[in-house]
């Protein structure tokens, strides 16, 4: 089952939270990521409800369920379809304190199969705001056909445009890294790389490199890492883009 815990600075787990340390969720539910809210210390987790629905949860300090908050203290979005599912991978606070989650929406089964970036946007109650894209959900993809996209990392500009770092697998080539920009409305900002996209090849080699994690820097740059290479050789990488996506050669060799 997934479930909350806090530990404290010497390691003991706080009984004072929750249930003797810990809140369980005994349903099905899988936590990927989780932020504490600025002023209130409110904590936020996201992941999924079985593999079909995308989930939140919100909880005080103390460990217990905000019931001010979605269905007494989470909210779900349904996939609509039994052979489609969701894995949600983070979720990030915008500057309108609105909540965004990113991760993949897909499918294994029938014609076509499908992969795509998944980005959603809630407002405070757990309600999806629908001045995102008219209801609050995003997919997208990098190429019309023959591309496949997961999302990693999403973060957010003062403006409310957000970046999603992605693993992207364009025309039947190997995984690269991956940045897509949208603006605060939940359309592609095509000004952004090519329609919206930049799609890094870290050697130019057509290997295999696998996105894993990444960091918005003070400066607006972005930090990327994860695996490079496959079969025998695999590296550790990092990748230091600028805000209009391109490399920053200032950065390692």
């Amino acid at each position: 089952y997934a479930y909350v815990s806090k530990v404290k600075a010497n390691g003991q787990i706080d009984i004072t939270f929750g249930n003797a340390g810990y809140v369980a969720f005994t349903t099905y539910f899988t936590f990927n990521d989780m932020v504490f809210e600025p002023g209130t210390q409110k904590i936020i987790v996201t992941g999924m409800k079985s593999v079909t629905k995308s989930t939140i949860a919100r909880l005080h300090a103390n460990g217990f369920m905000d019931a001010s908050f979605g269905t007494l203290g989470s909210t779900e979005v349904a996939s609509g379809n039994s052979s489609t599912y969701y894995q949600i991978e983070d979720i990030h606070i915008d500057y309108s304190n609105k909540y965004v989650i990113t991760g993949k929406y897909y499918t294994t089964m029938g014609i076509p199969t499908f992969t795509q970036v998944v980005v959603m946007r809630y407002e405070t109650d757990g309600s999806l705001d629908h001045s995102f894209d008219t209801d609050g959900k995003v997919f997208l993809n990098s190429a019309a056909t023959g591309s496949y996209e997961e999302g990693r990392k999403i973060f957010a500009t003062i403006n409310n445009d957000y970046y999603i770092c992605c693993g992207s697998y364009v025309n039947g080539s190997n995984w690269n890294y991956g940045l897509v920009k949208l603006q605060s409305n939940g359309l592609v900002d095509h000004s952004f790389g090519s329609n919206g996209w930049r799609i890094y090849d870290l050697t130019n080699q057509g290997e295999t490199e696998v996105l894993l994690n990444a960091e918005m820097m003070s400066n607006g740059n972005i930090l990327m890492t994860g695996n490079q290479g496959s079969g025998d050789t695999v590296h550790f990488a990092l990748l230091m883009v600028k805000p209009d996506g391109t490399v920053d050669h200032t950065f390692a060799p």
